[in-house]
């Protein structure tokens, strides 16, 4: 997963050895990478608006496919 830089950084300032540092911070993970609550819920809704486009091309088609003569 790689280094807490932040973490990494403030150790470091702290006086902390670079070894111990390193580490701390390699156990500690970086939540920036995470997706929060409202991440999911902008997917959420976009997933929505795709369902409701694929349900009207379904229609289109099966509403289409109505009309077109077919050999008996």
């Amino acid at each position: 997963m790689g280094m807490n830089r932040r973490v990494y950084r403030d150790l470091r300032e702290a006086e902390m050895e670079e070894n111990q540092a390193e580490i701390i911070a390699s156990h500690i993970p970086d939540w920036s990478q995470f997706a929060t609550k409202q991440d999911i819920a902008e997917l959420k809704s976009g997933l929505m608006r795709w369902q409701w486009v694929q349900l009207g091309a379904v229609v289109a088609l099966l509403t289409a496919l109505r009309f077109i003569p077919f050999a008996a």
